[in-house]
């Protein structure tokens, strides 16, 4: 049996300056797991026009993600468990291809636009083995299915039938990429929106 890895690419133990700090308003490290899309994969998602949508923002493309786990505001001690759970991870490399434009959670009650991705059987263990990590450390399991999805804008009272006409219109952006890597990221929240910075990577083995 191959022993598991515990490998840091690298880890960001402060983000920095007191003045940045200054501006967040959660001042509890908000961390998630997440996938990072290269940068074609970023410029083929921000083709995908909203101009004509009302009630849309467009999420900047450096902060395009596909999240595997969401693990809320954790005190700073616990942060570093976090990254050595994650770090004991031990998943090939998921090949991902989108299939699809989707509004969550809900066509009738859209909040946000995402491209969606094939759940394939390496995506799927990644997201399981993440899951596993997490609730080893005592956080609630998960109840919402898995679903692959790089969110590319968030809506403010949007008509739901203009999001619906949205999304039978726009071509779906062809995107597909391998992630050699995932990565923690904390969410600063802020008067202008949420920052995602990356806290620690996490290599993923190729096949």
């Amino acid at each position: 049996m191959r022993p598991r890895r515990r490998t840091f690419l690298f880890r960001i133990g402060s983000f920095g300056a007191s003045n940045r700090k200054s501006q967040v308003v959660n001042p509890v490290p908000r961390l998630f797991a997440a996938l990072d899309p290269p940068g074609p994969a970023r410029k083929a998602v921000n083709t995908l026009r909203t101009d004509d949508l009302d009630g849309a923002r467009r999420t900047p493309p450096e902060q395009y993600h596909l999240t595997l786990r969401f693990f809320g505001d954790v005190g700073e001690e616990h942060a570093t468990a976090v990254e050595d759970a994650l770090a004991g991870v031990d998943a090939e490399a998921p090949a991902l291809r989108s299939t699809g434009l989707i509004a969550l959670p809900s066509r009738r009650r859209p909040r946000v636009l995402a491209v969606t991705f094939a759940r394939t059987e390496a995506l799927k263990t990644l997201h399981e083995q993440v899951e596993a990590a997490a609730r080893a450390l005592g956080f609630e399991a998960e109840t919402r299915r898995f679903r692959p999805h790089l969110t590319f804008a968030r809506l403010n009272e949007a008509d739901p039938q203009a999001v619906v006409r949205f999304l039978r219109t726009q071509p779906v952006p062809d995107v597909s990429f391998t992630a050699s890597a995932f990565h923690l990221y904390e969410s600063e929240l802020r008067p202008d929106g949420a920052r995602h910075q990356r806290r620690a990577a996490f290599a993923l083995e190729g096949r």
